[in-house]
């Protein structure tokens, strides 16, 4: 596949339905050492890991583009010790451990906090460029969040992707993963059947499969199944995220935790199709109620977040930041907040009284609240402080509509990137890694952490596959 036509198009629908077969073909329509579900920042970082080894590997992607989630992240690198800051990889894990509430896996969480530093030195070898200082973003507490110079997840894409071609890795896309082949007696995994186009054909994996389809945000039952109070809202997830991937390797016998753990994040309307953000810095920026009352110290973690929108009256809550604030943001986001303003979905008002009236909340206490954050007074011992935030006209804000932002839940692997069956036994042949992995976070995913793990255990699953 050429690069051009590689990085083009717009992503396919539908999952299909899946068994896991016992029996495998006599005649192989192809065989590759290892096969790769999903082209993400995972699945392409595990393909290229393998492929360094000298292995032949397939990468099978059931959307018309590669990229998945990763594509449409913010794009942030958390990676502790870097930069000279006092931050170490202990640090970084002790905060996931923290927030995780007993339900992550202290190994795991090691093992990916001490790789960070190096899988980020690793994109920068592939072409990477990243800013030199680290921010402190939203749902973190530290600064060890890397942004790219490249929009978004672009970067990774595409240097994951360009890597990945030149070390001969053949990716096809349109390919839905329909069945797994496996041995009943040892449930060891053998191939895996495509579908594309509406016909099938058998693939082996000699060494074994990586599991890196993403998430289930987009699969409304599967929401209903597991997040019933939270299946309602929309999601930001690409259309291909509709946990395909989680079921193949439960009929393959894995032991799926923590399903119920979704994470909500504050975004734009359903009427536009793209994502817009104002409250990446929570150092920047407030939120307030329909009162025009602070209601939350923003650099909360995303699940207190989340749980405090959500408890507004009639559910309305506004983030509001500054003009600097919005002109330091990468030109993809600006470009979605212009065009997200003209659509009346973004405001941007000339003083605060401009910006009540636009906010429709109450001019006097809307004043009161900024100007009492911006001097790091808040008035309520619940609120933490706040600094330099909405201090140089113009003032933007967007109502929140919260989204599906990422599911929690899924396979539970080993240090290896194994997948484990309900008895802690490792699957042959069967690995995973990125959003389908789920005792890394527990129940609350430190922000900065997605593109990250996806990468990390890519590349550690294709090391050991």
């Amino acid at each position: 596949m050429k690069r051009r036509a590689l990085l083009a198009a717009m992503p396919l629908l539908a999952a299909m339905p899946m068994r896991v077969l016992a029996s495998a073909p006599e005649i192989w329509d192809r065989q590759y050492d290892v096969v790769v579900l999903g082209s993400g920042g995972a699945g392409l970082a595990a393909a290229l890991s393998a492929a360094a080894r000298g292995l032949t590997v397939a990468v099978f992607e059931k959307n018309a583009r590669i990229g998945g989630d990763t594509l449409n992240s913010s794009g942030f690198f958390n990676a502790a010790g870097l930069s000279g800051t006092k931050d170490k990889p202990i640090d970084h894990a002790r905060e996931m451990i923290e927030l995780g509430e007993g339900l992550n896996d202290p190994e795991l969480v090691r093992i990916f906090t001490e790789n960070c530093p190096g899988t980020f030195k690793w994109l920068q070898s592939l072409g990477m460029q990243f800013e030199d200082k680290p921010y402190k973003i939203y749902g973190t507490k530290e600064f060890r969040s890397y942004r790219p110079n490249r929009p978004r997840g672009t970067g990774y894409i595409h240097a994951l992707g360009e890597a990945s071609l030149k070390a001969g890795v053949s990716i096809e896309l349109g390919c839905t993963a329909v069945d797994i082949y496996h041995v009943p007696e040892t449930r060891q995994v053998l191939g895996v059947l495509i579908e594309k186009d509406g016909r099938s054909f058998s693939v082996r994996a000699r060494r074994g499969i990586v599991l890196a389809t993403g998430g289930f945000g987009a699969n409304a039952e599967m929401l209903r199944r597991y997040a019933p109070e939270l299946s309602a809202l929309q999601h930001d997830s690409t259309p291909g995220a509709t946990g395909d991937g989680h079921r193949l390797a439960e009929r393959a016998g894995a032991d799926l935790v923590n399903m119920q753990f979704v994470e909500i994040v504050p975004g734009g309307p359903v009427s536009i199709p793209y994502v817009i953000r104002l409250d990446i810095y929570p150092d920047r920026m407030v939120m307030v109620n329909a009162r025009g009352e602070r209601f939350v110290d923003e650099r909360s973690d995303r699940k207190t977040l989340g749980e405090a929108i959500l408890a507004q009256p009639g559910g309305i809550a506004y983030t509001i930041t500054d003009n600097e604030t919005v002109s330091s943001s990468d030109i993809l986001d600006q470009k979605y907040l212009h065009q997200a303003r003209h659509a009346g979905v973004v405001v941007r008002a000339r003083n605060w009284a401009e910006l009540a009236e636009k906010l429709s909340v109450p001019r006097h206490a809307l004043e009161r609240t900024l100007a009492r954050a911006c001097a790091g007074r808040t008035g309520q011992t619940s609120e933490g402080p706040c600094r330099r935030i909405v201090r140089r006209a113009p003032f933007w804000a967007q109502k929140i509509e919260l989204h599906i932002h990422v599911t929690l839940g899924g396979v539970r692997i080993n240090s290896k990137a194994q997948v484990l069956d309900k008895n802690g036994v490792p699957i042959s042949g069967l690995y995973a890694a990125g959003e389908i992995v789920g005792n890394l976070h527990g129940a609350v995913r430190l922000g900065g952490n997605g593109v990250s793990s996806a990468v990390v255990f890519g590349r550690i699953a294709g090391e050991n596959i």
